[in-house]
């Protein structure tokens, strides 16, 4: 990977990031006369894998920041020889209720709330019951 494309990679959190430092980059290589850098560089950087991360919320440059150092750690570790980096995209979802779920590389990994009451949703379910007819109510059926 050239120096250029690590540089930018390592210093940005989304592709949209990437593409901004870059052409703020574009014309020092321009005028060094590297556009085959240049190109090179634009391939990089759309090669590098993005992490998709949804949210309940909306979260703070702060977070978001945190998140991604973070992430880059856990999920950096598993990229092919030769793969530098990865760029995230964080996505709201109310549906979450809260936590979040990712998807990376074809695979998608629900830790949100959502997935925990979907998870125990029988035996929710179950205590409600018990619940209802403790107390001299009877349980709503479909």
């Amino acid at each position: 990977m050239s120096p250029q494309a690590a540089k930018i990679i390592k210093n940005s959190y989304t592709k949209s990031e990437a593409w901004t430092q870059l052409e703020e980059e574009r014309l020092s290589i321009q005028k060094n006369g590297k556009d085959d850098v240049l190109s090179k560089v634009e391939q990089e950087i759309d090669q590098v894998p993005e992490l998709v991360i949804f949210t309940a919320g909306e979260l703070s440059e702060e977070q978001k920041k945190e998140v991604g150092q973070k992430a880059r750690e856990l999920f950096g570790r598993n990229l092919p020889a030769g793969r530098q980096g990865i760029f995230l995209d964080f996505k709201v979802n109310p549906a979450l209720l809260a936590g979040a779920a990712v998807s990376f590389g074809g695979e998608y990994r629900d830790y949100s709330l959502k997935a925990k009451f979907e998870e125990k949703k029988e035996e929710i379910q179950e205590i409600y019951k018990k619940f209802l007819i403790t107390n001299d109510q009877r349980p709503i059926t479909k």
